[in-house]
């Protein structure tokens, strides 16, 4: 398959030794600009995160039983040298890492890497290993192809930001209005007319805060330490008095009406309202008994 992107000639060379595998043929097909509408390219996601996750269990499963090999190697070396080895542990070990190593190869639907030895349970052979870096190549694979949209991506930003820096280069300084105006960036900075036209305007600017300091000192010279009062003990006590008679007059008028709306009853009426507010009132006495509003206010009444 030609491929015109530098970034995918070692993927290519993989797809050569028979390293991608059936998903890693079908996302460098894609890399390579092939058209994948979006059924297929989220079948591919699913299939994809299946086979990492198989390969990643495999490979640590063959990670173990190399661990639980080289374990036995030094109880071995150690044995020699006269000192008891725990061969119990050793074994029980050497027996997980053989049913991960099946476990891992099922899940991922391959046979068991290196038949005979495999079954013992003995050192990693020559097909073992073999098996080991087949994997660890599809898995780094399929890594490297889920990066190559990103990189595409960042390549392309990466291009426009260049052409827009070339472009601003080439055109050189523009027109530039009097007030919000921009122009194109100048590796010369401002002209004399917009550095004086800039520096009349910090002067007139300086010169209003000036002014409006001077106005504020000028104001708390004999200014006291101490709020002074807005009303006069006159004014306050007009404005209380003023208070209390509305109030009096307001009060006043309550009890005329009250007082007519009893006229109009008759004595069972007067009565029965009479009763009725002394129940209310002995009702509110038996539920809220003394010292009721006190203990309230008690952390623990």
């Amino acid at each position: 398959m030609p491929v015109h992107d530098h970034r995918l000639w070692s993927l290519c060379r993989c797809e050569q030794y028979d390293l991608l595998g059936a998903l890693g043929s079908t996302a460098l097909g894609a890399a390579a600009g092939a058209p994948v509408d979006p059924a297929a390219k989220r079948a591919y996601k699913v299939e994809k995160f299946k086979r990492e996750k198989a390969l990643n269990a495999a490979l640590g499963a063959l990670e173990a039983r190399r661990l639980a090999a080289a374990a036995r190697e030094r109880e071995d070396e150690a044995g020699a040298r006269g000192i008891r080895a725990s061969a119990p542990a050793a074994d029980s070990a050497d027996a997980a890492a053989v049913a991960a190593v099946s476990a891992g190869a099922a899940a991922m639907g391959v046979g068991s890497a290196g038949g005979g030895g495999g079954g013992g349970g003995g050192e990693l052979d020559d097909e073992d290993e073999r098996q080991l870096w087949i994997w660890r190549v599809e898995l780094a694979v399929l890594q490297a192809l889920e990066l190559q949209a990103s990189l595409k991506q960042e390549a392309e930003l990466l291009r426009c930001a260049a052409t827009m820096e070339a472009a601003a280069a080439t055109a050189g300084p523009g027109p530039s209005s009097s007030r919000g105006g921009s122009r194109p960036l100048d590796d010369r900075g401002p002209s004399e007319a917009e550095k004086a036209e800039l520096m009349s305007r910090l002067r007139s600017i300086c010169r209003d805060l000036d002014g409006n300091r001077r106005e504020q000192l000028r104001q708390n010279v004999f200014k006291p330490s101490h709020t002074l009062p807005t009303l006069t003990v006159e004014e306050a006590g007009e404005i209380e008095k003023r208070e209390a008679l509305e109030r009096e007059e307001r009060q006043r008028r309550q009890e005329e009406k009250e007082r007519a709306r009893r006229e109009a009853l008759d004595s069972d009426e007067e009565d029965a309202e009479d009763k009725a507010k002394q129940r209310a009132w002995d009702d509110w006495q038996d539920s809220h008994p003394k010292g009721y509003g006190n203990s309230k206010l008690r952390p623990c009444g």
